[in-house]
């Protein structure tokens, strides 16, 4: 019953928003259940395989989702995956529960469970992911994530880093935890303690009013086909943004998410002729930079139907966007049969310097959901893109979240644009939704 409740605590906030509190009490019930007598191998496996499970079935959708391959062929990858972070998360459980087994004195135990959980939620976030060809990670099993939903939580991400606030949020747990076992004095006023610095930061938090340039700022959802001619791909965005100007007048620069022009013709369009001297002067089309031997997931700026930058991707997925596991062959029949892998670009990343707003750092999704930190050594606004079309859409919401997450943890303001989202997040988490945000279409 505790694996179970454990379970529960860790999944449900990133379902169902509302229950984001639980996540604190998800590390007590599990040194519960650890710490039982009746405790078994099988009992940390099925923990392992169930929340391993729902947190990474929507990547496992997506991957079904993106090849056209038959359906037992197809379900390799997302095996391969489900089965690797399965075994991951029982290796941890198997060596943390021996160890808990030597231990007697309640302290001991307590100390050494908290640097175990401190230890294995670091390394989600920063080497989970090695075995794919770099050393990284996945935000979207943290359960520092769905706290998120009430970012004036998230507050010591400000002034701590990571690492330490996720350390804090272990020692909490554990502390809360010894009041189970004990009623000692000792424990109760050691976890207020613990617990009064992290609600005085929270209540310290001011957000500043939103800039006013982000009006002029508006969102086009918009997924062109494969099969689109260059002319076609014009006429659509012309009649658009006539459109967004009818009843949006004031917007100036539109953006569209990652890989809506979803073919390589830009590489080669360095002027958009239909698009020409519009009141709409700016565009910044997600496609794909393609010289027949190479290809780039790209970002590319065009000012008055003229271009004026084109903003690489500086990471690629694995299995997706690169081949990975030494399996080149098994990656090319599933997702590159179409098309070549993605290759990251190794410059450093771009500033785009747009006349009527300030600078903006593109990130395109993996650059800002995989990086640990910020690559670019500026302040700017941080520009994410992303594709999201691909997966659920609670999944849709976590990837919103994130970026809400990384707007905290790294004190950058960030304007986010993918097909389900449109908007601003200030350094504390605040949201001001574009004015244009509407729900994604798919030309045909």
């Amino acid at each position: 019953m505790l694996f179970i409740l454990s379970a529960l605590c860790y999944l449900l906030p990133f379902y169902l928003p509302f229950f984001w509190p639980l996540e604190w009490l998800f590390p007590p019930f599990l040194y519960m259940a650890l710490t039982q007598k009746t405790v078994r191998l099988q009992h940390c496996a099925l923990w392992s395989i169930g929340t391993t499970f729902f947190h990474i079935m929507p990547l496992c959708a997506a991957l079904l989702a993106m090849t056209s391959r038959q359906f037992y062929y197809a379900c390799i990858a997302p095996g391969i995956l489900l089965g690797y972070i399965s075994l991951y998360t029982l290796s941890w459980l198997c060596i943390t529960l021996f160890v808990l087994r030597k231990i007697e004195s309640l302290i001991t135990s307590l100390t050494f469970w908290t640097l175990s959980l401190w230890i294995y939620l670091l390394s989600l976030e920063h080497v989970l992911l090695w075995p794919f060809g770099r050393c990284e990670g996945t935000l979207f099993m943290n359960p520092l994530l769905p706290m998120a939903y009430a970012p004036h939580i998230l507050a010591p991400l400000s002034y701590l880093p990571f690492s330490a606030v996720v350390l804090w949020f272990c020692i909490i747990t554990s502390s809360s935890t010894a009041l189970y076992f004990s009623d000692s004095r000792t424990y109760a006023w050691s976890t207020m303690t613990l617990i009064l610095p992290w609600c005085l930061m929270t209540w310290h938090v001011q957000s500043p009013s939103t800039p006013s340039w982000i009006a002029t700022v508006g969102h086009l959802p918009i997924s062109l086909p494969q099969s689109i001619s260059l002319q076609g791909a014009q006429c659509v965005i012309r009649y658009e943004l006539n459109r967004i100007t009818h009843t949006h007048p004031q917007i100036r620069l539109i953006i569209l998410p990652e890989s809506s022009w979803n073919n390589a013709l830009l590489s080669s369009a360095h002027e958009l002729t239909w698009i020409k001297n519009h009141t709409i002067s700016d565009l910044l089309i997600g496609s794909f930079y393609d010289n027949g031997s190479i290809q780039r997931n790209s970002l590319y700026w065009y000012q008055n139907g003229t271009r004026m930058q084109r903003c690489d991707k500086r990471h690629a997925v694995p299995l997706v966007e690169r081949a990975t596991l030494n399996m080149p062959q098994f990656c090319s029949q599933l997702y590159f049969q179409n098309s070549l892998p993605i290759t990251p670009s190794e410059k450093p990343r771009s500033t785009l310097k747009i006349p009527t707003i300030p600078p903006l750092s593109p990130y395109i999704c993996s650059d800002l959901y995989c990086n640990t930190y910020s690559d670019d050594e500026t302040n700017n606004t941080l520009l994410a893109t992303s594709n999201d079309a691909w997966f659920m859409p609670h999944f849709t919401i976590l990837m919103a979240l994130a970026v809400r997450f990384k707007a905290i943890q790294w004190h950058r303001p960030i304007l986010y644009i993918s097909y389900h989202h449109a908007y601003y997040c200030d350094p504390f988490g605040k949201i001001t939704t574009l004015s244009t945000a509407a729900p994604s279409r798919m030309i045909q």
